[in-house]
């Protein structure tokens, strides 16, 4: 499995690099699964997840990005590492799931960053822990 970000999918005229590179890897995934199967490769591709490293990225802005996020994502909260671990044991344990890429980026693809800047907030707006799940709706 390869690691791969869901943001580089975002249009932006200073992203044209990495939009071509992002569009490449499914591709790469698909046709590397043919050539060297029976192995199975597979690529997860992680939205923002909520890790050290993204602390030290964003530095100050972390608690605002992860505001946005918990306020704009479908899914109500930030993915955080159990998320994508969990995801990855699941691909490891299907042995028939072979040159397909995963999405686990809690629906940030489906909103679009100017639609997300009017979605209300949600009424049950407390941040929730990084590695576990959000709470019930």
């Amino acid at each position: 499995m390869r690691p791969h970000r869901t943001s580089a999918r975002l249009k932006s005229r200073a992203r044209s690099s990495a939009a071509r590179l992002t569009a490449a890897l499914p591709a790469l995934t698909a046709n590397l699964a043919l050539e060297v199967a029976p192995v199975r490769v597979n690529l997860i591709a992680a939205g923002f997840v909520d890790t050290p490293l993204s602390a030290s990225l964003l530095g100050e802005q972390l608690e605002a990005r992860r505001e946005q996020l918990h306020r704009t994502l479908p899914i109500g909260r930030v993915v955080g590492p159990a998320d994508v671990a969990s995801l990855a044991l699941h691909i490891m344990a299907n042995g028939v799931l072979t040159g397909a890429t995963y999405d686990i980026d809690g629906g940030q693809q489906l909103v679009a960053p100017e639609t997300a800047a009017r979605l209300p907030v949600r009424p049950d707006s407390s941040p929730t822990g990084a590695d576990g799940p959000g709470p019930p709706s």
